[in-house]
Parts: C-alpha cells; sequence; structure tokens
C-alpha cells in the first residue's frame, strides 16, 4: 500500500544518476524520502491488535488507519471479518454521523448501515490522517539535516574567491576539490597574481553545533507527538521535576489521542460480533517507559508488564 519509489511523494530513486546541477534538490528529496518512511515506521509499529480474527490483514489495517483516519470492520458473509478503507455513504443522524459507509478496496465494494453490522475504527478522535503530520515533521527535520550538510561543506572552502577572469575554470576545479574531500595540488604561478584573493568565511563550530540541537529538538518534539519518551540524559538533567512530569503526561496523553479511540474500537467489535479483540502498545519496553514514568521515574521489574485486554 506504501509505495516508497512511486508517486507524487517520493521523487528519488536513490540508484539512478543525477547530473551535478540537479544533485542539491535530488538529496533534498532524498532527505525527505529517508525522514518520511523512517518517521512512518516509527508511527506504525507502536501498537498492535490482539484476537483479530485471522482474515484481518493488521498490516493493511494500520496503514488504512494512517493514510485515511479511519476504516470499517465488518463480517462479509463470503469473505469473513474484513477491515478496509471506507467513505461516508447515504444520510447522517443526529450527530452528524454517517448512517452507512461504503467499503472499498481492490475488487471490494459494499455498503453497510453504521453501526448496527460495522465499526468505524478511528485512527483519532477527528479520523485526522497521521500521514499529514509525519509528513510535515519529515519535511522540517529534513530540511534542519540538509541545512546541516551545506553548512559543513561551506565550512571547508572560502566565502568568496576572486582572480582574473581567464583564471575562473581553475579556482572552479579547486573549490570542486575541496568539495570532494581530496588533496590539492596546483602550480603555484596560477596561484601568485595580486589580484587572486580569497576571503574568510563566517561559518563556524558554534553555528554548526547550534543547527545540530535545532534538529535534535524538531526530533525530540517528533517523537513526543507520537507518544515516545525522547528525553535524553543531559537535558533530563537540566529540568526540574515539574518539568519531567509535565513533558511526561504530555507523552502520555498524546499516545493515548490513538490508543483510546483503538480501545474503543474494539469495545465496539466486542459487543457487535461476541468477540475479545483489544489493543495495546506493542513492545514491552514502551509500556515499562511509561510505567516508569506514572512510577516518578521508578522503574518496573522484568514481567511485570502484562498485557491486559480490559
Amino acid at each position: 500500500m506504501l509505495n516508497v519509489f512511486d508517486g507524487y511523494m517520493f521523487p528519488v530513486d536513490p540508484w539512478k544518476t543525477h547530473k551535478k546541477k540537479k544533485s542539491a534538490k535530488w538529496k533534498n528529496n532524498r532527505a525527505f524520502q529517508n525522514w518520511f518512511v523512517y518517521l512512518t515506521n516509527l508511527y506504525l509499529n507502536a501498537f498492535e491488535f490482539k484476537g483479530m480474527p485471522d482474515t484481518v490483514n493488521e498490516r493493511f489495517l494500520f496503514e488504512t488507519l494512517y493514510l485515511d483516519g479511519k476504516a470499517l470492520f465488518f463480517n462479509d458473509p463470503n469473505l469473513g471479518y474484513l477491515a478496509l478503507p471506507c467513505a461516508g455513504d447515504g444520510n447522517f443522524n443526529v450527530y452528524w454521523e454517517y448512517t452507512r459507509y461504503r467499503a472499498i478496496s481492490n475488487n471490494y465494494n459494499e455498503v453497510y448501515n453504521y453501526p448496527d453490522n460495522c465499526v468505524l475504527i478511528r485512527a483519532n478522535q477527528v479520523t485526522y490522517p497521521p500521514l499529514f503530520m509525519v509528513e510535515s515533521w519529515a519535511s522540517r527535520i529534513a530540511d534542519a539535516e540538509r541545512t546541516i550538510d551545506v553548512y559543513a561543506k561551506t565550512m571547508k572552502r572560502p566565502w568568496l574567491v576572486t582572480g582574473e577572469y581567464d583564471d575562473k575554470l581553475t579556482m572552479n576545479v579547486l573549490v570542486d576539490t575541496i568539495e570532494d574531500n581530496e588533496l590539492v595540488v596546483t602550480g603555484a604561478k596560477r596561484l601568485s597574481d595580486a589580484m587572486q584573493r580569497a576571503y574568510a568565511n563566517p561559518m563556524d563550530g558554534p553555528g554548526l553545533m547550534a543547527l545540530w540541537r535545532h534538529k535534535h529538538e524538531l526530533l525530540d518534539e517528533c517523537l513526543t507527538w507520537f507518544g515516545i519518551n525522547n528525553a535524553n540524559t543531559e537535558k533530563r538533567e537540566r529540568l526540574i521535576t515539574d518539568e519531567v512530569e509535565s513533558n511526561n503526561q504530555l507523552i502520555q496523553l498524546n499516545s493515548d489521542t490513538v490508543l483510546d479511540w483503538l480501545k474503543k474500537a474494539c469495545e465496539d467489535i466486542n459487543k457487535l460480533y461476541g468477540l475479545s479483540v483489544f489493543v495495546d502498545l506493542k513492545h514491552d519496553y514502551i509500556k515499562q517507559q511509561m510505567q516508569a514514568d506514572n512510577n516518578g521515574g521508578e522503574g518496573v521489574k522484568d514481567g511485570e508488564v502484562h498485557d491486559d485486554p480490559e
């Protein structure tokens, strides 16, 4: 469902030869693509359903929620239980909810009455596709990363080089050689003219470190939105207890904005079809960190984290 090298969002083929004049744009696109795929995988790998019927493809379900913000769970008389993309169909009730939903997929197009014979699974309360948020964060982080690349490369070169017009090609070759990390060797006569001058580069180490901090802060904010605890040791040492607790509460709330609505869908599925479906955080180490944060930083012992269908 997610094709990395096809479509408008991913214009970069990493194995294709590119002309140097287009290299900067290609690197920008590749940086965005790398971060988008990385953040997408993080988001899709946070939760898991348990007790789902075998006919429900969980990977496809999570990708549908990610791309469209919602999915429809129903029992097809021929194919069994399915969870597919959907669109509202028919009239609204007094709560401005659709009274029917159309399940749409490859060679499938059926309408189901809501909520009598289907369950709407929401990615969040307002059914907003997480794709758009991830795309925004990936764009900002990729731009920060590329800024670091350009800044670091510029530190290797003079800010401005002047000389005779006839020597322009030679100077361009020298600058390109420096950029390619090669040792520069050239004839002294070509550089001895009084008209040739290299002006000092204003880029410096502190500026580069500030850009790195900016990139890490963007990533930290993104992970907080994901509900992933990301405060490193150095940062935690500078925070007071109230600030740490406030950050932990925000992380928990961000995680619950997704988890609460997935749990609500599980309750509706179990009530309508008599199943025992539930959802939880996928990895124990995330649960352990959540519990440690809720306990004021005290860790939990191995085996203390259990899945709870309630």
